[in-house]
């Protein structure tokens, strides 16, 4: 889960880091949905 702890300390550090690219937003959004933190009405079942 190093991925998870890289995507606390980026959301966590300074506004700079916030500038992810369209690669780094999938992976976020995929480790939030597979967690289960993140539920879109439009993700599908």
């Amino acid at each position: 889960m190093m991925k998870a702890h890289m995507l606390i300390g980026a959301l966590a550090g300074p506004p700079m880091n916030l500038s992810l690219s369209i690669a780094d937003l999938r992976s976020i959004y995929l480790f939030l949905n597979s967690s289960g933190l993140l539920t879109l009405p439009w993700a599908g079942p």
